[in-house]
């Protein structure tokens, strides 16, 4: 039976992905007129949605769910109350795969992108089974106009590889404000890093708990993490090296990796123009000494 107070696009999307139940729930959390308001709404289905009173405000709307329907019941009230218009954080924690990547494009389908988006999370843990694919991932990057504003995409515990961040280096053209990555718990190697920090629009790249060996240069890069990698003193050293061709880092973060003391020392006397936040491993008083007589502050 179809359910009242939901529009006929939004019926056949929650039909499509949702259980009755939920769908039940849905409805009468519509029903009862709920917005973006200064309280934490809970229905049976876990929704959970926090925001602000006025639209000038950051929204943000964050959802870790226990169950995989919960995802595309959240992001139906996302587009049916209204949040699209002034939402500006979206995050979903666990059970994200592919069909949660294409609901949440066919929601922006339906009310004309999500306008004012700036930060998308699709995240999960590492003992997720539901994971985002290098298919989901290239929906993701080539559907046009979805989300014109975004700046910041967060893909951890998907166990991306090389592949899928190659892929997502081709979102030039439809995430032309993407300014940070952040892909965090994956299988990235050198291969991948060396693709994405080579976007000339992307000045902020993290990639801790991933499977990296060797550091590109970063030409564009203000801010690199790549702790719990894989570096060893060739990696490391290789980005001293390159130094001058990273006019613009700021900060790194390497630390809890696999490089020597050797490797610190060349890193903090290398010709770097404006890097200053560095966090390195092999910390004593004479690294100490040594980043502070280079103008440089040791990351805790």
């Amino acid at each position: 039976m179809k359910l009242m107070h939901l529009p006929d696009d939004l019926f056949r999307l929650l039909v499509r992905h949702c259980s009755v139940d939920a769908c039940a729930a849905i409805s009468c959390l519509c029903r009862r007129g709920y917005r973006m308001t200064r309280v934490k709404i809970a229905c049976a289905t876990r929704l959970r949605t926090c925001g602000f009173r006025n639209e000038e405000d950051a929204w943000r709307v964050e959802h870790a769910n226990r169950a995989p329907r919960d995802n595309f019941v959240f992001l139906a009230a996302v587009a049916y109350n209204g949040f699209y218009a002034s939402l500006r954080h979206l995050l979903l924690h666990r059970h994200v795969d592919d069909s949660v990547v294409v609901c949440l494009l066919e929601v922006c389908v339906a009310v004309h992108a999500l306008p004012k988006l700036t930060l998308l999370s699709l995240s999960n843990d590492a003992d997720d089974v539901r994971r985002i694919s290098h298919s989901g991932v290239y929906l993701l990057t080539t559907t046009p106009k979805a989300f014109p504003r975004l700046e910041s995409l967060v893909l951890s515990g998907h166990a991306f590889k090389d592949a899928t961040a190659i892929e997502l280096a081709f979102c030039t053209e439809t995430l032309p404000t993407l300014t940070t990555i952040d892909l965090a718990h994956n299988g990235v190697g050198s291969v991948g890093i060396e693709a994405l920090a080579a976007l000339e629009h992307v000045h902020e790249l993290r990639l801790p708990y991933n499977r990296i060996v060797t550091l590109p240069p970063c030409k564009y890069l203000r801010c690199l993490h790549v702790r719990h990698c894989f570096l060893g003193d060739p990696g490391l050293g290789a980005l001293a090296a390159h130094a001058k061709d990273c006019a613009r880092l700021v900060e790194l973060d390497a630390t809890h990796n696999r490089y020597t003391r050797a490797a610190c020392t060349l890193v903090v006397h290398a010709p770097f123009d404006r890097l200053r936040f560095v966090g390195l491993d092999h910390v004593d008083d004479n690294l100490r000494n040594e980043c502070t007589a280079c103008g440089m502050c040791l990351l805790e």
